[in-house]
């Protein structure tokens, strides 16, 4: 109910007066709107499988630099993704049992990750980095809301194995190697491990497809190297947990 309830308000608000002069306003500066100059019209452009993805990049980088601006136009460029992320919610429905806080945390994040879309540095393909990144995010709250509930109910997070070179709490916190996934790559993004280290934990300990001994033969290192590699990961990542607690 809660989901179609908020579908309403965001039908609302893109009919509001605030929303439909911030879509004139482009309409009247960017010439690609004259084939789409309806709200409709883009959702159907932007619904899951169409691969016209120059038309598309041509209007997300409208929309989030418009972004930079104001929010005026943000309900539209909601409701123009709404498919893909009611998709990504009932992905994590069997995996979340609060829903309703699912739902309003994949809004929220999919709200800043458009806000922050660096588009100097991926101007290709924008629609399915804002999703993909949304649901990077989602994973990454889900791994941590789940270590802290670990860690209440345990009171002691050291007594799990260290020795694959993982976040402590992650080996025990989720059977979906997709989760641990999601938090490294969020290591690599805020510069706590490499990818050369991302790489590396995700073959031999995520997804576990070879040996440390056969990842070395395959990059051309020394064992010792690899496993030195792998021990700096992991001292990388307990530190910026250990730091993050320090200024929660």
């Amino acid at each position: 109910m809660f989901v179609q309830n908020y579908r309403c308000g965001l039908v609302i608000e893109v009919n509001s007066i605030k929303c439909r002069e911030a879509f004139e306003r482009l309409k009247k500066k960017h010439g690609v709107f004259k084939r789409y100059s309806t709200a409709d019209s883009l959702c159907v452009l932007f619904a899951p499988g169409n691969k016209d993805h120059a038309c598309k990049d041509e209007i997300m980088s409208i929309f989030l630099r418009e972004l930079k601006i104001s929010l005026a136009i943000y309900p539209l460029l909601n409701l123009m993704f709404w498919e893909s992320l009611y998709y990504l919610y009932l992905g994590k429905c069997r995996q979340i049992l609060d829903h309703e806080e699912l739902f309003s945390r994949i809004q929220w994040d999919f709200l800043h990750t458009a806000i922050d879309y660096d588009l100097e540095r991926r101007p290709i393909k924008i629609d399915v980095n804002l999703v993909l990144d949304t649901k990077m995010k989602i994973s990454i709250w889900q791994a941590e809301t789940i270590s802290c509930e670990l860690q209440q109910e345990t009171g002691d997070l050291d007594r799990l194995d260290e020795a694959e070179a993982l976040s402590p709490d992650l080996r025990e916190i989720t059977a979906d190697p997709e989760e641990v996934e999601g938090y490294l790559l969020d290591m690599v993004y805020r510069k706590v491990i490499t990818e050369l280290q991302y790489d590396l934990l995700l073959e031999t300990a995520v997804y576990r497809k070879m040996t440390q001994i056969e990842w070395a033969e395959k990059r051309g290192m020394e064992v010792s190297t690899v496993r030195t590699l792998k021990e700096r990961a992991r001292k990388a990542i307990k530190r910026f947990r250990e730091e993050k607690g320090r200024n929660i």
